[in-house]
Parts: C-alpha cells; structure tokens; sequence
C-alpha cells in the first residue's frame, strides 16, 4: 500500500490535467457505453497512452519496481483510468517481452496479474488483459 499512497494521488493529478486538450467521446454517455462503475474521467484512449508515455515520475525506476507500483494502483484504485494506466504498463511489459527488451517473463506477468480479473467490470479493461492473457 505505500507505493499507492504515494504515487495514485500523482498518477489522479496527471490524468484529471489530461482531460484538458482532450477530444470528447463521441457517446452521450461514454461511462455507460464502457460499462464501468469505476470514477471516470472520460479520457479518450489514445490520450490516456499518450499520458503514459509521458510519465509518472518513477519510470526510471527497475521494472519490477514498476510493476510494485502499477499492481498497488491496480489493487486500491477506484478510478477507470488509473486501472486504464496499469493495463498499459502490462501490455507495453507483454510488447516489450517479445522482443526482448526487457528481462521480463512471461511467468512474472501472469503471476502478478492473475488476480487482476476479480476488479474487471468493463469490457474496456477486459479486453486488454484477455490480450496479455493470450500473451502469457
């Protein structure tokens, strides 16, 4: 828990400053139409990767560092998009896991994110961990 305690409030800072800039969904109800019931933003995909690759802060961090931190935000949060950041770190570990770019293992993913099914209740989310399921 110390490593969401003190990174999720950066990660939730990051992502609220996000919105600005951000094209509006195209649905009426964008929570609805992912089906989440998760505190959302309503951040376009392609802008929540975009804020990714702009970093947290820690990405200097070892991997499994990394993955301490994202699996604690995966475990506590309760915002759709801070679970929408940990599931990129996974599937940008998963990319980086084929080619090699990384010491990481296929193993040490499904390990960690096994328990990630429990917290699904969107099809958004779903579907990219059913990718790195696939994967492992």
């Amino acid at each position: 828990m110390k490593h969401f305690k003190k990174h999720h409030p950066v990660i939730l800072g990051k992502l609220s400053q996000g919105l600005k800039g951000d094209k509006r969904s195209k649905f009426k109800d964008p929570k609805k139409y992912v089906g989440t019931g998760y505190d959302f933003l309503g951040l376009s995909s392609p802008r929540q990767r975009e804020l990714f690759e702009k970093g947290y802060g820690f990405e200097s961090l070892s991997w499994e560092e990394q993955l301490c931190i994202w699996n604690e935000v995966w475990q506590f949060s309760n915002s759709f998009e801070a679970l929408s950041q940990a599931l990129i770190f996974l599937d940008k570990a998963k990319k980086d896991s084929k080619s090699s770019k990384a010491d990481i293992s296929a193993q040490r993913l499904w390990h960690v994110s096994q328990s990630w099914t429990s917290k699904i209740d969107n099809w958004a989310h779903s579907d990219v961990l059913s990718g790195i399921y696939a994967h492992v």
